[in-house]
C-alpha cells in the first residue's frame, strides 16, 4: 500500500511541475506579444521648452532663442506619425522632416489632425513642436508644458 501512495505522490508532483511549466510558457508568450507593440504616444516628457529654426531644423539658440514653444528633443520615424488636437486645443504644431542621415527637409504647420499632405518624399524621421496658440507672455514655462502637450495626442512608431 505503501508503493501506491508513493507512486500517486510522484504523480501528482510532476503533474504539478507540468502546470507551473506551462504557465511559465504562457506568461513568457504574452511578455513577448506586449513587447511587439509597435506605437508609442508621447507625452510631456518627450518635449522641452523651445522653437525649432525652419530653415535649418535646429533648435533656436543665443539671440534667437524662442521659449514659446515645445519641440521633441528626440527624432521619430515619419511613417506611422499620428497627431490629433483635442477639441477647443489652444496650439497648433508643427511637423519638421528628415531624411535617412537626419538632415532637414522641410517643415509643415497643422491646427488641425495631421495629415501628410506636404511630406517630402525622402522623409525619414520628424521632430515636432507644440506651439500655444493663446499664451498670455509668449513663453511656455515648465509647469505648462503638460497643459499644452496633453491638448494633442500624439502616436509615433516605436
Amino acid at each position: 500500500m505503501a508503493k501506491k501512495a508513493g507512486k500517486a505522490g510522484i504523480v501528482a508532483g510532476v503533474a504539478a511541475v507540468l502546470a507551473v511549466a506551462a504557465l511559465g510558457v504562457s506568461i513568457a508568450a504574452n511578455v513577448r506579444v506586449s513587447d511587439k507593440e509597435t506605437t508609442q504616444a508621447l507625452g510631456s516628457s518627450a518635449f522641452a521648452v523651445g522653437q525649432l529654426d525652419d530653415t535649418t531644423g535646429k533648435l533656436l539658440t543665443g539671440e534667437d532663442e524662442d521659449k514659446s514653444g515645445l519641440y521633441t528633443t528626440k527624432y521619430y520615424k515619419s511613417e506611422g506619425l499620428e497627431i490629433k488636437l483635442k477639441e477647443d486645443a489652444t496650439v497648433k504644431y508643427q511637423v519638421n522632416y528628415y531624411d535617412a542621415d537626419k538632415k532637414f527637409l522641410s517643415v509643415e504647420e497643422f491646427e488641425d489632425d495631421y495629415v501628410a499632405t506636404g511630406a517630402p518624399e525622402t522623409a525619414e524621421y520628424v521632430k515636432i513642436e507644440i506651439i500655444p496658440t493663446e499664451d498670455d507672455d509668449d513663453t511656455v514655462g515648465v509647469f505648462e508644458k503638460g497643459g499644452y502637450v496633453g491638448q494633442a495626442e500624439i502616436t509615433v512608431a516605436k
